[in-house]
């Protein structure tokens, strides 16, 4: 999950509605709160304690925190490093029931790649009713892309870009790798300085050439990589505006779900069909649908995520309701995967699909 300025946004906009709800805040004493154990617990969260010196840093910052008389907001990103040793994780711990405190005027936002870290991770915040509320931020469309852009440079973006590069861009940024703009911008910037080394703009928008070079040398792809992004979008819209004059039944439900998915979650699920489907098993183990991933990206040409980025797809289509995940509370390596969406259905969705119809799993499966 990526805060940017929309994102920062809409964060601050569920604060207000929170506050004007008189929804934050709850009773309880911070030593209550943390002196509390259970006996018989044997997580990180008791079995390890924090170094005096961390402590004592720790105690002076709670105490300057709840003595404040103005809301104080804490916001934590890239939370999933933070879990990289048990003292860090009391760390976490330890902030996440500042809020909880009686008369905290405190507010902590931790920004993850997976939704389900608090619940994963932090499984004593639940034992104490402390469960975070969970936002999702869902990545960034190829129409958001280009509004980032274009906001970054102004009035000088279409003297820079030709529109047709940015919005080619965007859109592969898009479908392969979750809208990640830090790319986008990335590959804008690379172009530029591309342009100028070849000295061939001749004072002309950076053009499609140029832009599909860089997104293929930072997202990976073949030589018609913005092309194929082109052509899903221009498959979606054809689709879009074309249903209400066919006689084809409309998509609904699950179909109508994975349909509207970007290109590397409907990667994602297919792999974990294949997989799942073809052994029919109960559930199938990360790793193995990962592999099945890998392959299908290769098979379509596309640029696949490394297993951190895989599971972070995964939590995304659970939290979609497609597939579930259970087990490997800290690794993901541990946790088991099975689909929630036959194999008809992925057929409805996907049947016609320029990019994914040639790797739907088997209808006999």
């Amino acid at each position: 999950m990526r805060l940017s300025s929309l994102s920062i946004r809409r964060f601050c906009a569920v604060l207000q509605a929170q506050v004007a709800e008189n929804q934050i805040g709850s009773a309880g004493s911070l030593d209550e709160l943390l002196g509390a154990r259970d006996a018989d617990a044997q997580d990180d969260y008791t079995s390890v304690p924090v170094a005096s010196s961390d402590d004592l840093a720790l105690n002076d910052l709670e105490q300057f925190l709840l003595s404040r008389d103005t809301m104080t907001v804490i916001v934590l990103d890239e939370i999933d490093h933070l879990l990289t040793s048990q003292v860090k994780k009391m760390l976490l711990y330890r902030l996440y029931e500042l809020p909880h405190v009686k008369n905290s005027r405190v507010i902590v936002a931790g920004i993850a790649n997976t939704l389900d870290l608090p619940q994963r991770l932090l499984p004593n915040l639940s034992k104490k009713n402390m469960t975070p509320e969970t936002i999702n931020f869902k990545s960034y469309t190829a129409e958001q892309i280009v509004a980032i852009v274009r906001e970054r440079l102004g009035d000088d973006v279409d003297r820079v870009f030709d529109s047709k590069a940015l919005e080619l861009m965007a859109k592969k940024v898009a479908e392969t790798c979750l809208g990640d703009c830090r790319k986008a911008l990335n590959i804008c910037s690379q172009a530029t300085a591309e342009a100028l080394l070849l000295s061939t703009t001749n004072n002309k928008p950076i053009s499609i050439a140029i832009m599909n070079k860089m997104a293929n040398k930072f997202l990976g792809g073949t030589e018609n990589s913005l092309a194929a992004a082109a052509a899903v979008s221009q498959q979606r819209n054809n689709s879009s505006s074309s249903s209400s004059a066919s006689m084809a039944k409309p998509l609904t439900g699950m179909a109508l779900v994975v349909n509207s998915l970007p290109l590397q979650q409907q990667v994602a699920l297919l792999a974990v069909q294949h997989v799942f489907f073809a052994k029919s098993v109960k559930d199938v183990l990360l790793p193995a649908a990962f592999d099945k991933y890998k392959a299908l990206c290769k098979q379509i040409k596309t640029q696949n995520q490394d297993i951190a980025g895989f599971a972070s797809l995964c939590a995304t289509l659970e939290s979609n309701g497609l597939v579930r995940i259970t087990g490997g509370t800290s690794d993901a390596k541990k946790r088991k995967l099975s689909s929630l969406v036959s194999v008809a259905d992925s057929a409805r969705a996907l049947g016609d699909h320029i990019m994914l119809k040639q790797v739907l799993p088997p209808s006999s499966q």
